[in-house]
């Protein structure tokens, strides 16, 4: 028995929704983090996710 391969679009449904909630998460940061630094921080973890994805 072969397991069924999981498409592109079913996979990035997840992972899309865990970007938008890490991303309001990181709106909700804003007031206390300089933006230089939270740029930098979402540049990083969208490094993360492509390598690890």
């Amino acid at each position: 028995m072969t397991r069924p391969a999981i498409s592109n679009s079913t996979a990035a449904k997840p992972i899309e929704a865990l970007i938008q909630l890490n991303h309001s998460f990181i709106m909700n940061l804003t007031q206390d983090l300089d933006t230089e630094i939270l740029s930098i921080l979402i540049a990083v973890f969208v490094i993360f996710l492509r390598n690890t994805f």
